[in-house]
């Protein structure tokens, strides 16, 4: 709890120029699965750390051959103190192997930490482009409302004098009633947004541009996936499991061999006779396992880990081939919504405002319906929406693809 605590206070209250770069930041620094892939790295290194210790020497104190009826050790000659040590020493290496293990594991808890990052930044661009695009939705709208006012007043002048129907005014206020309600929605969604942004970086104020530009694509599929096979932590994490296993083989196998046991001992004895001085004994030995059952499950035990090796292998190709189809598909998209962008811009959005002008005209003199005008309205908002969210989509692409690449998406964005 004081640690939780202590977390808590240490967040920022508000950003005042809040970024995407900086809520990323702020998600890195504090994020509990960050902290916690951080604690399991921590925990595994410190384990590494004492992986291939040696075992404890052994020391013993035996009492031994005394006669039941005196429990003396002067009353019979083979009685004696015996002291013995003894240390098993590691022939077969598994105190190196099964370091090499903790180091394996080591490095795939720092992969999928890396991992958990990519993610956790990927998820904190896509909810701060989304807050862009809704703020920059709720912009266009409340033009359409402040637009559609002036229509509905045009269309009540007319009807004062006769020129238009009840009907044409109360259409009219529908679709503004309907578009000023709407705003209603969309803030609700950027406070939702801003609600899931602050959860995840513990800001509360996030500024967006007023107006999103079009990001251009510059890469192609082939060279981002070299790029993600070789830097995406996801990839590399499964390359350390297939360590970790192959690690654990050659561990398996060597607990399957003898470790040699030295021991000495020092037996002090207090009985003498005529024949026998009493004379401490001194004695040296080794013994080693008979590797039946050891070297039958260190066999097994190997030939599971090669299992789990090869499973990993498979998963880690998978896991390739979903990269290079999940970036077939952001590319699409990405080309796609610049694409769209482009068309709208230019040549669609135009139009569409120069034919609600003219049917605005048209309406004033009495050559166009109230339906006319509306649809053109309509239209009009409908493209200028299409517009914002083909340039934000640009950037959600570009999110996509800085997560399969497994890069700092930042620059992903600025040049891909």
């Amino acid at each position: 709890m004081p640690a939780l605590l202590a977390l808590l206070l240490s967040l920022p209250l508000a950003l005042a120029d809040a970024t995407p770069d900086a809520a990323v930041r702020a998600a890195l620094d504090h994020h509990p699965q960050v902290v916690a892939a951080q604690a399991r790295v921590d925990a595994l290194t410190q384990a590494a750390d004492v992986g291939g210790t040696w075992a404890d020497p052994m020391l013993s104190i035996e009492y031994s051959n005394a006669p039941v009826d005196t429990w003396s050790l002067a009353d019979h000659p083979m009685a004696g103190l015996q002291l013995r040590l003894s240390q098993a020493f590691p022939t077969s290496g598994a105190p190196r192997l099964a370091h090499a293990v903790a180091d394996a594991q080591v490095v795939d808890a720092q992969a999928r930490q890396a991992e958990v990052a990519v993610q956790l930044e990927a998820a904190v661009r896509r909810a701060w482009w989304r807050l862009a695009l809704v703020r920059s939705l709720r912009a266009v709208a409340a033009e359409q409302v402040t637009a559609t006012a002036v229509l509905r007043d045009a269309v009540q002048a007319r009807y004062a004098v006769g020129g238009a129907s009840q009907a044409d005014v109360l259409r009219v206020t529908v679709l503004h009633d309907r578009l000023a309600d709407g705003l209603g929605d969309l803030d609700r969604d950027a406070a939702t947004l801003t609600a899931e942004l602050t959860q995840a970086t513990g800001l509360t104020a996030f500024d967006t541009p007023p107006t999103v530009a079009v990001l251009p694509l510059d890469g192609d599929v082939a060279t981002w996936a070299d790029t993600a096979a070789a830097d995406r932590p996801a990839v590399q994490a499964l390359a350390a499991q297939v360590a970790v296993a192959q690690a654990q083989g050659r561990l398996a196998r060597a607990r399957g061999l003898p470790d040699l046991t030295v021991w000495v001992g020092y037996r002090v004895r207090l009985a003498t006779t005529p024949t026998d001085p009493g004379t401490d004994f001194v004695s040296v030995g080794i013994s080693a396992p008979i590797p039946v059952a050891g070297a039958r499950r260190g066999a097994g035990e190997a030939a599971a880990a090669a299992a789990r090796a090869d499973a990993v292998q498979a998963d880690q190709q998978a896991l390739l081939v979903q990269l290079r189809t999940d970036l077939d598909g952001a590319v699409a998209s990405w080309r796609r919504a610049e694409a769209r962008a482009a068309t709208v811009d230019r040549s669609l959005l135009p139009a569409a405002r120069q034919a609600r002008d003219a049917v605005v005209a048209d309406y004033r003199v009495g050559r166009a319906t109230v339906d006319a005008l509306v649809q053109a309205q309509l239209s009009v908002l409908d493209l200028e929406r299409d517009a914002v969210r083909a340039a934000v989509d640009t950037h959600l692409a570009a999110v996509t693809v800085g997560a399969l690449l497994g890069r700092s998406l930042a620059r992903t964005e600025a040049s891909p």
